[in-house]
């Protein structure tokens, strides 16, 4: 691996398994360093980078050190030319992140000082051209970070609690800073991946060629219904008419039967006969007269089927038969 470019692919002898041998970053920095305290991560170090409006050739007050993070993002921003002022309130912590800045070759960057700028502020005045608070007092240190910012110099601080951002809000507006803002960064990661589903197999019928006319599916429907309708109510009337011929007397064609053991001759008219006609003419009397509108002949072939299908039919006329002499 030594001597090797960044970006090679190296290979492992024993396992047989391989890696990438990756120029070192921030981004790699952040996975790989000791955390000593909580750390911000690319997702707030890139606004806070943006917000500070940071170039190379920048001068920047940081207060709160913590693990360097931070602090190692800032310098590959203002490198070559910027230099950071970092305060750590923890000794310990503190030597630790100036040995971590040697050895990644920083320390011409970033100068590392144990100091609480809480009570004693910051030594710097009208140098630097931003200030970047991670305490959790970030108020305190407000008229401080004001004497040591330029004109028109910028303004951050992290704080975990909305009370903290209040009441740093409330010193920044009597100190007289202008544009402030409250501002949260969400990171939302997605997670690629590959479903299969079953495909469904749906009836289709090919389109018409361009220009045909249309398929009149439904009128024809509708048409066939009509023709079926009406072959019904034909058949229903010529049964109702098949039942009334069967019911009237004297109709059939066949005449009354002779009279037998009187003595009468056949050819002779008879009581009975006479009875017969009178019969006859009655029930042609009573018969109902044929309808004109359409709805009165529906509404009684409804009524004749009706009673077909109860097998309720009317009985035929009686006919009253003289005594024999």
């Amino acid at each position: 691996m030594i001597g090797k470019p960044f970006g090679i692919k190296i290979f492992d002898r024993n396992q047989g398994g391989w890696m990438y041998a990756l120029y070192p970053t921030p981004e790699l920095w952040s996975k790989a360093l000791k955390i000593r305290t909580q750390i911000l991560f690319y997702v707030d170090i890139s606004l806070i980078l943006l917000e500070l409006d940071l170039r190379p050739g920048s001068i920047v007050i940081e207060s709160g050190t913590g693990s360097g993070n931070l602090s190692t993002a800032i310098a590959r921003t203002i490198a070559p030319h910027g230099r950071l002022h970092t305060f750590e309130i923890h000794a310990q912590r503190a030597q630790i992140a100036r040995e971590e800045f040697a050895r990644n070759k920083l320390d011409s960057v970033i100068e590392v000082a144990c100091r609480d700028a809480c009570k004693d502020g910051f030594p710097l005045k009208g140098v630097a051209d931003a200030v970047f608070l991670d305490l959790p007092a970030p108020w305190e240190v407000v008229e401080s970070a004001k004497e040591a910012l330029i004109e028109d110099g910028r303004f951050c601080s992290f704080s975990p609690c909305i009370e903290q951002v209040q009441r740093t809000c409330e010193a920044l507006r009597s100190f007289g800073f202008a544009d402030i803002r409250t501002v949260e960064c969400l990171l939302r990661p997605y997670d690629v991946h590959t479903e299969r589903y079953d495909v469904i197999e749906m009836p289709w019928e090919p389109l018409p060629p361009l220009g045909a006319p249309a398929a009149a599916g439904p009128a024809i429907a509708e048409s066939d219904a009509k023709s079926d309708a009406s072959s019904d109510a034909d058949s229903r009337k010529r049964s109702r008419q098949d039942f009334e011929d069967a019911a009237a007397p004297g109709t059939s064609g066949v005449g009354p039967e002779p009279a037998t053991g009187t003595g009468e001759s056949a050819s002779e008219p008879s009581a009975a006969s006479d009875a017969d006609a009178r019969a006859s003419e009655a029930s042609e009397s009573s018969a109902p007269a044929p309808t004109e509108t359409g709805a009165d002949e529906s509404a009684a072939v409804v009524a004749d089927a009706a009673a077909m299908e109860t097998d309720e039919c009317p009985a035929p006329a009686e006919t009253e038969q003289p005594d024999e002499e």
